[in-house]
Parts: structure tokens; C-alpha cells; sequence
């Protein structure tokens, strides 16, 4: 599982989702980076939702990401 962030040129700091402005060092270059999922913290399955039906199950993750984030991730 891959996430793409942003990581500030100046500083280092890496972000998801990705922001316009460093919260550390106040400047707005970044490039980007993919950060990979350290840990599944939650795992639920949705078989439907309100007036939608699905033919299979859909699982939706809870991941925490190598920089600390959190992010959900649909299968």
C-alpha cells in the first residue's frame, strides 16, 4: 500500500495529505514522496450502504503511514 505526500525541500519534514505550506519551517517548496504503510491499525468490511448494493464486500483500512499520519485506504 502506497500513499503519495509532499516532503518540504528546506526542512525535511514529510506530510499526507499534502499542504502548501510547512508547518515547521514556514516556507512552500515541497516535492513529492511516497510513504508506505507502517502498521493497519483497523480493519472494517462494508457489505452495503444506504441504497447501494454490492456484489462483494469492500474492506476499509485504518493505516498509519512511516511519517506518523493516518490515512483510510479502500480495497
Amino acid at each position: 500500500m502506497k500513499f503519495t505526500g509532499n516532503c518540504c525541500t528546506t526542512c525535511g519534514v514529510t506530510f499526507f495529505p499534502p499542504r502548501a505550506l510547512c508547518d515547521q519551517c514556514g516556507k512552500t517548496r515541497f516535492s513529492d514522496c511516497t510513504l508506505s504503510a507502517d502498521s493497519v491499525l483497523l480493519v472494517t468490511e462494508v457489505l452495503r450502504g444506504p441504497g447501494i448494493s454490492h456484489e462483494f464486500p469492500i474492506q476499509i483500512e485504518l493505516v498509519q503511514l512511516t511519517n506518523g499520519s493516518l490515512a483510510i485506504s479502500r480495497k
